[in-house]
């Protein structure tokens, strides 16, 4: 069985991340996407998405290595839920 689409597309932008490559890492996201940071702090549309990688990129010293474990992917429509 092969890797379902979406995952094949967050196994790239983990590798633009780790890479620090926050131009191409853009490219994931839509003009008007929103990034929960974390609880009660989120990142809209693409300029704050790319501060926000920034950030985490240097609040680890600029040496984020990102991997994910187990994925099960839920379609509906025309959307995708990723519980990783």
């Amino acid at each position: 069985m092969s890797e379902h689409a979406v995952l094949t597309l967050i196994k790239q932008a983990d590798k633009a991340i780790s890479a620090e490559d926050f131009d191409a890492l853009m490219d994931f996201y839509a003009d008007d996407a929103v990034l929960v940071v974390q609880p009660g702090q989120i990142a809209t549309g693409k300029p704050q998405i790319r501060q926000a990688f920034a950030a985490i990129a240097k609040h680890f010293n600029n040496t984020l290595t990102v991997t994910q474990g187990a994925a099960h992917v839920i379609e509906g429509a025309d959307t995708a839920l990723v519980v990783m």
